[in-house]
């Protein structure tokens, strides 16, 4: 640990972690998004914050970060990844997840913009019922984007969103841990958990 980082909390940020994890720092679970088998749930696009108190800290000797993931064989971890002073790291992540989100805010004023006029022209012109339909479908886009985006907003929003429902994997970790998580230090059955670890 840098001398300008001993004996403070540190914060650790992952800009983009797809499905799940959860995160170990020297063998103590301090945090995940997300939700592993058999009632797996993404953590959508949101990023990844963790707090890692002091006592954690061996501000001297080697540290251990572990980050388990589960990507359903499809997806991964971002190389983006800050360590930090704790509130440092926290406003970081703050500003992040708002601009992640600005994206999304432009298609949806743009839907509903486009929802609003079409409905106008229905208004206007009733024998046409096209233009009420496609304004019921940007009606109906508009929800389908908003938890994609919802988390990435800094307000007390769920973090765990069901994603596809239908989308479900009937494999499950068998190596158990701390607190009845899966175990940090072991490879696990499940083929898609990849164990990352940052020392």
């Amino acid at each position: 640990v840098p001398k300008h980082l001993r004996n403070k909390s540190l914060g650790l940020i992952v800009t983009y972690l797809h499905f799940a994890d959860k995160v170990w720092v020297n063998g103590t679970y301090v945090g995940g998004y997300g939700q592993f088998p058999p009632t797996p749930k993404s953590s959508l696009w949101v990023p990844h914050f963790y707090s890692i108190p002091e006592p954690l800290i061996n501000p001297v000797g080697r540290n251990i970060i572990l980050i388990k993931v589960y990507c359903k064989g499809r997806s991964g971890i971002s190389n983006n990844i800050l360590l930090g002073e704790h509130d440092k790291v926290k406003d970081i992540h703050t500003l992040h997840a708002f601009f992640q989100s600005i994206i999304y805010f432009f298609a949806e004023g743009g839907m509903l913009f486009t929802a609003l006029l079409f409905f106008l022209i229905f208004i206007w012109r009733k024998r046409e019922r096209e233009y009420l339909s496609f304004s019921i479908l940007c009606i109906a886009s508009m929800v389908l984007v908003i938890p994609f985006f919802a988390p990435s907003l800094p307000i007390n929003y769920p973090k765990n969103i069901p994603f596809l429902l239908f989308i479900n994997h009937a494999e499950a970790s068998k190596g158990q841990g701390l607190a009845g998580s899966p175990c940090p230090f072991h490879r696990l059955a499940d083929p898609f958990s990849a164990p990352f670890c940052f020392c």
